[in-house]
């Protein structure tokens, strides 16, 4: 139960006002299948030495506190890396994080 002894903005405080829950997004079926076939034709099209030399990269300038990522992330990015596959060169090095649920 809410008693207001702790404050979680946009829970219990700070809200809009509108207390109505939002509907989930759901994605059909058809439109994963056709995410899933853009993402095979990107990773068939692109060259997968220069993304694999890219992310290696940045999973070496991640080791280092005093580099910024970003030029990095933005060189694998455009080189056609996925998200997941830049997320994964990150996770090499600082792990994943897991939020601790505090209720």
């Amino acid at each position: 139960m809410n008693r207001g002894e702790r404050i979680i903005v946009g829970v219990n405080a700070h809200t809009d006002g509108d207390d109505e829950r939002s509907e989930l997004l759901r994605i059909d079926q058809g439109t994963e299948d056709l995410q899933l076939k853009r993402l095979a034709e990107v990773k068939q099209a692109r060259d997968d030495d220069g993304v694999r030399l890219r992310l290696d990269r940045l999973t070496a300038d991640a080791t280092d506190p005093t580099v910024n990522l970003m030029p990095a992330i933005l060189d694998a990015v455009t080189a056609r890396a996925t998200e997941g596959e830049v997320v994964g060169a990150l996770e090499t090095v600082f792990g994943a994080y897991v939020e601790k649920a505090v209720v």
